[in-house]
């Protein structure tokens, strides 16, 4: 059931007295064409109006980005704010006096109080980490920053700084933070009665969201003996891996001078800070983890472009190819810099310079021809047997492309490579196809964190919460088509412990979900969902199958084949 945490009559007479075209107007020059209004949308950059506001029924919606809401959510996002701020705001505009806070008001009260203590410790400690930088006792890591050739520009626009031992924790303490606000923000640890800075006795790099607030930290080793070479602030109420984005902070400075027309995403901190110094901007990295959904939206809302500037080395490439189909399911356009040699960015330009360095972002492939490259790499063209298997893996990389003219243009690239006809190409091309879709295109449907990845999360919290029906033998496994989420569910079956970085990542955010609504007819529900959505796939596929099959034969066989499914989906059952 839903909480309100004001008066029902309250809430829709501040709406009343708010409505949207009027809202909106107050930030946005609206252009009307019949009953709805128009706008170039304020979260991501157009040139085309896609915003529309429906004044009728009170919302907006961007086409270009698909964000949606009403005066009370555009608000909330235009001031960079709360919808309690948001609220506020609106209220004292049309003159409204804020009801009397309700007990859960004032739980939601005390947990935003704690998150503005949080942010307060950590923009306290990142002051105090800048200025630990410039201390006699810093020499490490000011010897570190001279061979790196950081400049001080770099230091000023990223609020580099040290962390001596834990001075960081005494200041603190002394500034009146409690010890739970400390171990809450992911400042300090605790061992015993001691409290002790996480990243102590690193180079610390302040993880600023858009707002300008520091969430988070991480801290470089500066110790050659030190295995760990990076070590990032926790999981916190105010700090998620899976969507902070490093340098984001810098985006309002680079619009000023001039539009985001793409932006540039590279493995590291150090990357993002060289880039941006030798003024290749706007360029960020993702923390700690490989590239999320929440990571890809978040930047759609700036750019239609995406260009990956990972390290030259089989790591590099490995997190191309993963990166790929979730910035592609965002909407994005993608295009990747093949850098030389195996480098990482900040390599390349030491070695090239610049300007040699921006031309090869200015001239980067579009994805399917980097793929096809790097696919290339691994086969001796020369030999019949190599040169069969690599356009078997092209094909496979076609067979994706939306539509026949995108294949069209490929399966004459590939073809000029390969001295092999088109017509031949297109005939297997129809077989990679059908390949692809029975093994439900892995590598992109994988990838949606869409309706069926919840239910998978659902069911790997009955497992890790053993509970009794979640434990049994169950041929799901084939259906989780994501390798995480697949390996997670193997191994919590065979009651393994083994997680890597990524598993451990995925663990920690079952905790935002619900465990209330977790009970046996729930965990058969996300069971079957989990399958409903492979059937609807393959559904949807047959059905274009079939539009297109020419014989009677064996659009009966397709025909039955749909009717199969249709069946298994209103019964609710699963092979």
């Amino acid at each position: 059931m839903q909480k309100y945490y004001y008066p029902p009559e309250w809430f829709i007479e501040l709406k009343q007295k708010n409505d949207i075209v009027s809202t909106v107007s107050r930030y946005l020059t609206l252009t009307r064409k019949g009953r709805t209004l128009w706008a170039c949308c304020p979260f991501h950059h157009e040139k085309t109006p896609s915003f529309a506001v429906n004044e009728e029924n009170q919302f907006y919606h961007c086409f270009g980005c698909g964000e949606s809401g009403d005066a009370i959510t555009f608000v909330s996002k235009m001031e960079n704010c709360s919808k309690g701020k948001a609220i506020e705001i609106l209220a004292e505009k049309c003159g409204m006096k804020l009801p009397e806070k309700s007990g859960d008001f004032e739980l939601i009260e005390k947990r935003k109080k704690e998150k503005e203590q949080m942010i307060s410790a950590l923009n306290e400690a990142k002051e105090f980490y800048k200025q630990s930088l410039y201390n006699r006792n810093a020499k490490i890591a000011q010897d570190y920053l001279k061979k790196r050739q950081f400049k001080k520009s770099d230091l000023e626009n990223f609020e580099i700084g040290f962390a001596n031992r834990n001075s960081v924790v005494k200041h603190l303490l002394d500034k009146h933070f409690s010890e739970e606000i400390l171990i809450k923000a992911g400042i300090c640890g605790k061992y015993g009665n001691r409290l002790f800075d996480l990243i102590s006795d690193r180079l610390v790099f302040p993880i600023i969201n858009s707002f300008g607030d520091c969430v988070g930290f991480s801290g470089r080793t500066l110790k050659l003996d030190d295995k760990t070479k990076y070590r990032n602030t926790p999981q916190t109420p105010v700090f998620d891996k899976g969507s902070c984005i490093y340098g984001i902070h810098l985006f309002k400075e680079i619009k000023k001078e001039k539009n985001i027309t793409k932006i540039i995403i590279v493995e590291g901190q150090i990357d993002v800070i060289k880039m941006t110094s030798a003024g290749l901007t706007p360029t960020v990295a993702c923390m700690g983890t490989a590239l999320t959904d929440k990571h890809a939206k978040e930047l759609k809302r700036y750019c239609d472009e995406i260009v990956l500037c990972f390290d030259g080395d089989s790591a590099g490439q490995k997190a191309t190819e993963r990166a790929i189909p979730i910035l592609l399911d965002a909407g994005l356009n993608v295009k990747v810099v093949k850098l030389p040699n195996g480098n990482d960015p900040d390599e390349c330009i030491k070695l090239l310079g610049a300007e040699k360095m921006q031309i090869l972002v200015d001239n980067a492939m579009p994805y399917v021809e980097y793929l096809l490259e790097t696919k290339k790499e691994k086969y001796n063209l020369k030999n019949n047997d190599d040169k069969g298997k690599y356009i078997k893996e092209a094909l496979t990389v076609v067979s994706k492309l939306k539509t026949a003219s995108e294949q069209e243009i490929y399966i004459k690239h590939l073809s000029n490579l390969t001295d092999v006809a088109v017509s031949t190409l297109k005939r297997d091309l129809h077989i990679a196809d059908e390949n692809t879709v029975s093994l439900q295109d892995v590598d992109v449907l994988s990838l949606k964190e869409y309706g069926n990845i919840k239910a998978v999360k659902y069911i790997l919290l009955a497992l890790k919460e053993q509970k009794s029906y979640a434990t049994e033998s169950f041929l799901i496994e084939k259906y989780i088509l994501h390798p995480t989420y697949n390996s997670i569910y193997r191994k919590l079956m065979n009651k393994e412990e083994n997680f890597d970085e990524e598993e451990i990542e995925v663990l920690n955010s079952l905790k935002e979900l619900d465990k209330s609504i977790l009970d046996e007819n729930f965990y058969r529900e996300c069971q079957f969902k989990i399958y409903e959505n492979v059937l609807k796939d393959k559904q949807q596929v047959l059905s274009e199958k079939y539009k297109a099959c020419e014989n009677i034969e064996e659009r009966k066989n397709i025909s039955n084949e749909i009717l199969e499914i249709i069946k298994k989906l209103k019964n609710k059952q699963i092979d």
